[in-house]
């Protein structure tokens, strides 16, 4: 498996893998369609045999300080769940917020996944918030 940042000729995969998860597979209406930060955000992409099975993407926050990075929209495609792409994900934004002069990465999870977070080193900071549905907030300190 790789991790790489994205191709401007691959969002529309990404794009496309977001929705079968978060809209097709997860009904949350809308949620993964192109937005404004699409534009100004770093898309990861990890790739099995030149196939697009994870993404995520990253998009500046303040300048701090502390200078933060949103982490969002982290998905992998269902047939290869269960093979680390999350975790390679997570790993390799940890590394470019880094070399980025970032300091934290801040992310909305849904509870049942806050386990694949915190394994990766990240903390609940105790507030909930509701985007369509229950998000629970966690940070990673990075620098």
């Amino acid at each position: 498996m790789t991790v790489r940042e994205a191709h401007r000729d691959e969002l529309e995969t990404v794009l496309a893998l977001r929705d079968a998860v978060f809209v097709q597979e997860l009904g949350v209406t809308a949620a993964a369609g192109p937005d404004a930060d699409d534009a100004i955000s770093t898309h990861l992409v990890a790739t099995e045999a030149e196939e697009i099975v994870g993404v995520c993407r990253l998009v500046p926050g303040n300048a701090g300080p502390p200078a933060r990075l949103r982490l969002g929209y982290l998905c992998v495609a269902q047939h290869a769940r269960g093979r680390g792409v999350a975790a390679a994900l997570l790993t390799d934004a940890a590394a470019r917020a880094l070399a980025g002069g970032f300091s934290i990465i801040v992310l909305h999870a849904q509870p049942e996944v806050v386990p694949l977070y915190e394994r990766a080193g990240y903390t609940v900071t105790g507030r909930r918030v509701v985007l369509g549905m229950e998000h629970q907030v966690l940070e990673l300190r990075v620098g």
